[in-house]
């Protein structure tokens, strides 16, 4: 289930998705990390999974800033902001950005 998208062009969608294979047997969804963090290709109709670790459903959010998507993520080591670079296609191992509560919402300003 795809849960927050972020459309940055050249049919590229980066997405937080539900995976339900993730769950555990009897659902916690405020520990079962079940969201990932993807990568669409809508031209080529690929999905790559990226290696950010995987989060809550209680705490998920996509946007851009500059060649940066950022990922807000409840993960078992952090509640915040992960980074992919669009450019190197590297990502961060663990929040650039961390908050006290779940990363619900993400809006971003350019200059």
């Amino acid at each position: 289930c795809l849960r927050d998208m972020q459309y940055v062009g050249n049919g590229i969608v980066y997405a937080a998705a539900s995976v339900s294979g993730y769950y555990s047997p009897t659902p916690d969804y405020l520990a079962d990390r079940v969201v990932v963090a993807l990568k669409l290709d809508l031209d080529k109709k690929t999905i790559e999974k990226l290696d950010i670790p995987r989060g809550s459903i209680y705490g998920t959010a996509v946007g851009k800033y500059d060649n940066y998507i950022l990922f807000g993520f409840s993960t078992d080591n952090d509640n915040g902001f992960y980074t992919y670079n669009m450019s190197t296609g590297k990502e961060s191992p663990s929040a650039v950005i961390t908050t006290t509560g779940y990363p619900y919402g993400l809006k971003t300003l350019e200059k």
